[in-house]
This record gives C-alpha cells, structure tokens and sequence, in this order.
C-alpha cells in the first residue's frame, strides 16, 4: 500500500510539473548568467558586504541624507545601488512574462528595497539638491531624515535571501537568540 502510494504521489507531481507552464527562460547569454552559481554567489557576497557597509555608514556618516555626507560614502551607495539595480533587471529579464515576476515573492521583495534604495541613494539628494537654494527643502523636516535613516537599516532585510540558502545559518542565529 505505502509504496502504490508513493508512486501515485510521484506520478501526480510529475503530471502537475509536466503540465505547469515554464516561468523563466531557457536561453540566452543572460539567462546562462543569471542561473550561473557564481552569480548568486556575488550577489549573496555583495548583499553580505552592503549589511556591513550599513553599520559603518551608519555609525561614521553624520550626515542625514546622502547629499550632505562625504564623497566616500556617497560613492559606496551609488555602486550598491547600481549593482542591486542591474542584478534585479537581470532577474526580471530572465521571467517569461511580467505576471511570473510579480507573482515571485523573492523578486517582490526586492523590488521593494530597492525602490527603498532609489529613493534614499538617487532622488531624495537630487531633489534636496534642487530644492536646498530655494530654502524649501523637501528634506528639511528632522522627522524626515530620522525616517530615511531608519530605511536604510531595512535594507539589511536582504540578509534573508542567505538564510534561505544556508539553512545552518538559521539554525546559528536561533542557537545566539536563545544564548542572549
């Protein structure tokens, strides 16, 4: 019984895979880039190497929006952000259709900190760079900028994606949770 069992089981899951549409690409150089393991693997290394540039930036940058911190600081934003812009276009280039995309709560969810991210690395300084003259700023409001500061530590939500792959790292995070 067990084993007619388990190959009914089979069988259904392989009609219900042969019968599901395919959601992502099969060709192209960037699809080959995208499903290459080195490509998750820079990606993990770089969300690793942003949640450390956030406690830096967090705890040396004094300014409150971009704009007005120092030239360094300015330029390690502008490439995390450019590297998690292109490493999301590539992403969804690799969907068959807009809806599969949408419908992947992992892209969603980037999709979102990196609208976070946008707004923090490249409009808000823009539009306090063209409003600052004026004596209007956007960005004047302290409650403001206190709130752009608490997004940016969001952005380390990105974190999950390794906990995801690295199951033992969930396993460690829990053992420290319990130990504190």
């Amino acid at each position: 019984v067990k084993n007619t069992f388990q190959k009914r089981a089979a069988d259904d899951l392989n009609n219900l895979a042969e019968d599901s549409p395919p959601v992502r690409q099969n060709d192209g150089v960037l699809v080959r880039m995208g499903m290459h393991p080195w490509f998750e693997r820079i990606t993990m290394a770089v969300i690793f190497l942003n949640a450390v540039w956030i406690s830096v930036d967090i705890e040396f940058n004094d300014a409150d929006i971009l704009a007005e911190a120092e030239v360094g600081f300015i330029i390690v934003e502008n490439i995390f952000c450019t590297f998690f812009t292109v490493e999301l276009i590539l992403r969804y280039m690799m969907f068959l259709r807009t809806w599969y995309a949408l419908q992947d709560p992992w892209f969603m969810f980037d999709v979102f900190l990196l609208t976070l991210m946008i707004f923090e690395t490249w409009l808000v300084p823009i539009a306090h760079l063209m409003t600052h003259n004026s004596g209007n700023s956007i960005t004047g409001g302290a409650s403001v900028l206190r709130v752009a500061r608490v997004l940016r530590v969001l952005r380390t939500a990105r974190m999950a994606r390794l906990v995801r792959l690295l199951p033992e790292l969930m396993i460690l995070i829990k053992g420290m949770m319990v130990a504190c």
